[in-house]
């Protein structure tokens, strides 16, 4: 599985890609003699959904902080700068190009909700304005 996040570049949204090394150890544990299996095969997690929290920039020109809720085929992304959502349906849109929540606007709440009460449950601190920034210092 490769995660992914978007970086704005204008109109335009470029899609990255990382690897992630749960993924590429059942690729390369036969390669250094690593057993295949910890478990049992039929484990499975004990919860239907997967977030994330990011809650400042990074060095990727134009990201932004945002947080995730990832539930079946559905993922909503909350970009914490101006409160917007966005909803996928990754079944058939994988590569996240429709936006959904204005057509599914009960989905995108019941995902918005969900990711607010997991981020009270953790405590997640949330990002704060700045007040000596000024956007004429920001470099694209």
């Amino acid at each position: 599985m490769a995660n992914s996040f978007r970086a704005r570049s204008g109109p335009a949204t470029q899609l990255l890609t990382g690897i992630c090394f749960f993924t590429v150890k059942p690729r390369i544990a036969p390669l250094k003699g690593w057993s295949k299996q910890r478990g049992k095969p039929e484990a499975r997690l004990s919860r239907d959904a997967l977030f994330f929290h990011y809650p400042h920039y990074c060095h990727v020109p134009y990201s932004t902080p945002a947080g995730a809720v990832r539930v079946g085929d559905w993922k909503l992304l909350e970009l914490f700068e101006d409160q917007r959502v966005e909803l996928f349906d990754l079944k058939d849109d994988p590569g996240e190009r429709r936006d959904l929540a204005d057509q599914l606007p009960d989905k995108a709440a019941e995902l918005r909700q969900r990711l607010r009460d997991w981020r009270t449950s953790v405590g997640a601190q949330m990002p704060s304005p700045n007040p000596s920034f000024r956007a004429s210092d920001r470099t694209p």
